[in-house]
């Protein structure tokens, strides 16, 4: 079971099929670009603004990340220093929106793969280190209420909120996942209300706070 056969399932189904952990996965890797630039490309449909650049390099490190991650998940045999070895690679670019992006097309399922592993063993050292991934990453952690916003990477947020797209997405997915911890950071919770817009319905409780806050600046 290969990078590609892992990505084929993940898009077309939301379900993670992988090889055992002892199956070389870097003679596969090389093949899942094209879904990749896939992922790319049907994300841009759906974005609003100019997208961040792509980056397959980071992409690619992304998915090797989320299949050892489901591994582990399967495995459970494995011990812990593999675990950490296996989930702790670090991404082969420094941080930036592009970078956030591209990670984000496959890291966007380490929500659910979090969510089963605590379902599994809460305490379990895979589930750790997926909370670590999560502070790391933002913008693909929306829905882990387990991690407080002063937890997050400030640098992170900080890059995700200065980019229109990046923004516009992280505030959607607050919304929709209703993770309201990360309304405790100012900045995230004006865009989060700024998406809610005129759609009261879609969270009253933001729109009312945004009113009041409103009602108070002014004075009255």
């Amino acid at each position: 079971m290969g990078l590609r056969s892992f990505l084929s399932s993940l898009s077309e189904n939301g379900s993670a099929q992988v090889g055992r952990p002892d199956e070389p996965l870097e003679t596969t890797a090389g093949d899942a670009d094209e879904l990749l630039v896939e992922f790319d490309r049907v994300a841009r449909q759906q974005l609003a603004f100019t997208t961040p650049k792509f980056s397959i390099e980071v992409a690619r490190w992304a998915a090797e990340l989320m299949y050892r991650g489901c591994q582990c998940l399967v495995y459970r045999d494995l011990g812990e220093d593999r675990v950490k070895q296996g989930l702790g690679v670090v991404c082969p670019r420094p941080l930036s929106a592009d970078t956030i992006y591209s990670a984000d097309l496959v890291l966007r399922y380490l929500v659910d793969l979090a969510t089963m592993a605590r379902a599994v063993a809460e305490r379990d050292v895979l589930v750790a280190e997926l909370m670590r991934l999560g502070t790391a990453w933002p913008l693909s952690s929306v829905g882990m209420s387990q991690i407080a916003a002063n937890q997050l990477d400030g640098r992170a947020v900080e890059i995700v909120m200065a980019d229109r797209c990046l923004r516009q997405l992280y505030a959607d997915r607050i919304v929709t996942r209703r993770d309201a911890g990360r309304l405790e950071q100012a900045a995230v919770g004006a865009a989060v209300r700024e998406a809610v817009g005129l759609y009261d319905e879609l969270w009253p409780e933001v729109s009312d706070q945004g009113k009041s806050n409103q009602v108070m600046g002014n004075g009255q």
